[in-house]
């Protein structure tokens, strides 16, 4: 059996294309105890964005809670009127009916 013409293909690596990936360096302590000032600036922000991205990750999964209840009570409200809507209409027409044969009886057009 002939192999198919795209199964010794192989994707080249990234290293082969003369790029690497980026490597980070993050500030490290200096040896006599101090922290670096690159150190000490980069760190709040750090702390700042990742709070940030926290705080706005709950808030949105609150809001799409609070969003769901809604749309789940209104849902069931449309539901349960829809169902008793179709259960006054089917119980209305032999109640008609009946009066209706009644009142034809009381009249003595009917038998």
């Amino acid at each position: 059996m002939k192999p198919l013409p795209f199964s010794s293909f192989s994707l080249p690596r990234l290293s082969r294309l003369g790029r690497s990936r980026p490597k980070i360096r993050f500030p490290k302590p200096k040896d006599d105890g101090r922290i670096s000032l690159s150190f000490f600036l980069i760190i709040p922000f750090v702390i700042q964005i990742v709070s940030a991205v926290g705080v706005t990750a709950y808030v949105s999964l609150r809001s799409g809670e609070e969003t769901v209840k809604g749309m789940v009570g209104e849902l069931q409200r449309e539901t349960a009127d829809r169902v008793d809507a179709y259960v006054k209409s089917s119980t209305r027409l032999p109640h008609q009916f009946l009066r209706t044969t009644r009142a034809s009886i009381e009249a003595e057009i009917l038998d």
